[in-house]
C-alpha cells in the first residue's frame, strides 16, 4: 500500500511540518505534545546528518523499496519566479548512527531506522543555502511557499493476509544533534494513513 500525502504553507520564516506528520493528514494518533513540537519547526534547523524517522513494524510487514520518498518544493514568490524542488530518499541506516533507547511499544515487531546518505544530505543543505540566499536578498519578513510531499510503500512479507486497519505503527523522527526522538506515531493502524480508496489487505511483498 502506498502512503502519499502533500502540504503548502506561506509561513514568513517558512516553518516546517515534520515530514512523517505528512503521512497523518487528520489523524488523531499524533500525540499532542508533539504537534506543539512541531508546530516552531524552522527548516534552517534541520540538520541532515542527525536527520531521521525511527518507525516501529508488526513482524511480517515491510517497507516497499526499502524507504520513504519526501519531496521538498520551495517557491521564492515576493514577484519572483524562482522555484526549487528536490526529492529525498530516506533509506534504511546501520551501525551506531541507527542506534536508539526507544522501548518497544508492543511484543512482536521490529525496529526500522532510516536516515539521509551522504549525497542526499548535500542536497538538502544546497536547498537550505538557496532558500537563506532568498531570504538575504528580499527580507526576512518575505513569504515563500513550501510544499511538502511523502510517499510510504508497505507489503506483507508472509503468513495470513492481513487488512490494513489490523498492522499498527509507532513512529519517531529527530532532526537536529543531541535531540531526543520526538513521537510522532503512537499505535496507529495503517489504515489511518491510507485514503480510504487504498485501504484493504496489504499486498505480497
Amino acid at each position: 500500500m502506498n502512503v502519499k500525502q502533500s502540504i503548502l504553507q506561506r509561513p514568513r520564516a517558512l516553518a516546517l511540518t515534520a515530514m512523517l506528520a505528512l503521512l497523518l493528514a487528520g489523524c488523531s494518533k499524533i500525540p499532542l505534545s508533539s504537534l506543539w513540537a512541531l508546530k516552531g519547526l524552522q527548516f534552517s534547523e534541520v540538520d541532515g546528518a542527525a536527520l531521521r524517522a525511527l518507525i516501529y513494524l508488526p513482524e511480517g510487514v515491510a517497507i516497499r523499496d526499502g524507504g520513504l520518498a519526501v519531496t521538498v518544493k520551495v517557491a521564492r514568490g515576493n514577484g519572483h519566479a524562482d522555484e526549487r524542488a528536490l526529492k529525498l530518499a530516506f533509506t534504511p541506516m546501520q551501525g551506531p548512527a541507527a542506534a536508539h533507547a526507544q522501548a518497544a511499544p508492543r511484543p512482536g515487531g521490529r525496529w526500522l531506522v532510516l536516515g539521509l546518505s551522504a549525497a542526499e544530505q548535500q542536497g538538502l543543505a544546497q536547498l537550505r543555502r538557496d532558500i537563506e540566499a532568498w531570504r538575504t536578498a528580499d527580507g526576512p519578513q518575505s513569504k515563500r511557499s513550501l510544499s511538502l510531499g511523502a510517499e510510504l510503500s508497505s507489503c506483507q512479507q508472509g503468513g495470513a493476509s492481513r487488512s490494513a486497519d489490523e498492522v499498527l505503527v509507532d513512529a519517531w523522527l529527530r532532526w537536529k544533534p543531541g535531540q531526543a526522538d520526538l513521537r510522532l506515531l503512537d499505535g496507529a493502524s495503517m489504515a489511518d494513513l491510507l485514503p480510504d480508496e487504498q485501504r484493504g489487505p496489504l499486498p505480497r511483498c
